[in-house]
């Protein structure tokens, strides 16, 4: 295997996009995003400290903290909340081609990066992960390799895309890109359709079972397939009432092996496959992979902290491939009392306001 440093360059945002205001992040306010959590952690509840900022005392409007979210059991001090506005007229602004579209009351707006993404997602149910975010990142490092052919509109399917956060991220990353998000679960689906006009964003969301391969979009013209897949066989956690959360902690609605199934019948025969899965489990996700053909090309371990043992998995596959595996150097998440600088780049402002007791989330990885 060859050990090779992954390149820092961050794909950058079009020169043409007009900035989102952010979601305030002052004094006493928080932005949302998930963190690695504990399998099957459960936790008391937090939310975001209400002392007001300097923002509502400039007359804007003002912040609701929403629902209460999970405070699992990850370590970084200080507390963590949602920032949800109480009115809906900033979801859009001058020249994103962003749409005004309101929470539900079952629902919550959580904000990631600079702003870049606003997501709807479930105030209960799953709720996206770290491990979303950094599939998101390493799939967009991986079009734009050194040695990498370029494409000038890369096509990009997500599988089992939840509230849409991975093509999302993906189609805000890459803007010339064709993205398509494949959701089985009808109210997620419709999450990531409705997040897409709140982003200003072209994304195709198809609401199929990835195990049927005669629903799945286009098959052999992608040039890139995301999966986040169920972590665990089915009865291996603890499960709870939600059938969301089940279904993306545990092989309830698909295995690995379909996800990799409907990875290598929608990708071109010179595309590749992105997936996040626990590093304890990569013998189940490399035996997937060849069963389907894919063999893996690139990988990063990521450890919660320097030194401990390696929680998860981002592994890169090609149709058919002789390339060696790369593996590149492990991407560490937390140093100190809050994320290491990588980390916190991918975040963007989003991660100052971060705790360990953040995120209300699928509950599915550990912390160190």
């Amino acid at each position: 295997m060859e050990l090779v440093t992954p390149d820092p360059v961050r794909l950058q945002r079009p020169a043409a996009l007009t900035p989102r205001p952010p979601l305030h992040t002052g004094p006493g306010r928080q932005t949302l995003v998930s963190s690695l959590l504990r399998p099957g952690g459960e936790g008391e509840k937090c939310v975001a400290d209400p002392a007001p900022d300097a923002e509502s005392r400039r007359g804007n409007p003002p912040l609701s903290t929403g629902p209460p979210c999970d405070r699992l059991k990850l370590g970084l001090p200080g507390p963590c909340g949602r920032a949800q506005r109480a009115d809906s007229q900033w979801l859009s602004w001058p020249g994103s081609g962003a749409a005004h579209v309101a929470p539900g009351p079952d629902e919550t707006l959580d904000s990631l990066g600079d702003g870049e993404v606003r997501l709807l997602q479930h105030r209960r149910g799953y709720r996206f992960s770290l491990d979303a975010v950094l599939l998101a990142h390493f799939a967009a490092q991986g079009l734009c390799a050194p040695g990498r052919r370029p494409v000038r509109s890369p096509s990009i399917v997500d599988l089992g895309t939840g509230c849409g956060v991975v093509a999302l991220l993906l189609a805000r990353r890459v803007p010339a890109a064709r993205v398509a998000a494949v959701e089985v679960q009808p109210g997620l689906a419709d999450l990531a359709r409705r997040n897409c006009p709140l982003n200003g964003l072209d994304v195709r969301v198809v609401e199929s079972d990835l195990r049927d391969v005669g629903s799945l979009p286009d098959p052999g013209t992608w040039h890139l397939a995301t999966c986040n897949p169920p972590y665990f066989p089915r009865g291996r956690v603890r499960t709870g009432t939600d059938p969301e959360r089940n279904a993306a902690r545990q092989e309830v609605l698909c295995t690995v092996a379909d996800a990799a199934a409907a990875a290598a019948r929608l990708l071109r025969s010179d595309g590749m496959a992105a997936f996040v899965y626990p590093a304890e489990r990569l013998a189940t996700l490399f035996a997937a992979l060849a069963d389907a053909g894919l063999t893996p090309v690139r990988m990063r371990l990521v450890h919660p902290r320097d030194g401990a043992a390696a929680m998860l998995a981002l592994v890169e596959a090609a149709p058919r491939s002789r390339r060696p595996l790369a593996v590149e150097a492990p991407l560490v998440v937390h140093a100190g009392g809050g994320f290491t600088p990588e980390v916190a780049a991918m975040l963007g402002r989003s991660a100052a306001g971060l705790s360990r007791s953040t995120a209300a989330s699928d509950g599915r990885i550990p912390a160190g």
